[in-house]
């Protein structure tokens, strides 16, 4: 997912990107941010959870 959000920064930057910007926030960009942020925040809130 990660790469696939990186061909597509890269063809945005490019102009040949056959995608609107509305697809590539919805189905690329977002879901790759959960990806990278989801296990930090399970972390963190696992980690709050059991020093409680």
């Amino acid at each position: 997912m990660v790469l696939l959000s990186a061909v597509s920064i890269l063809a945005y930057v490019l102009s040949v990107n056959p995608f609107a910007i509305s697809f590539n926030v919805s189905f690329v960009y977002l879901p790759t941010a959960v990806l990278i942020v989801g296990p930090f925040l399970t972390r963190a809130l696992r980690k709050t959870d059991s020093s409680s």
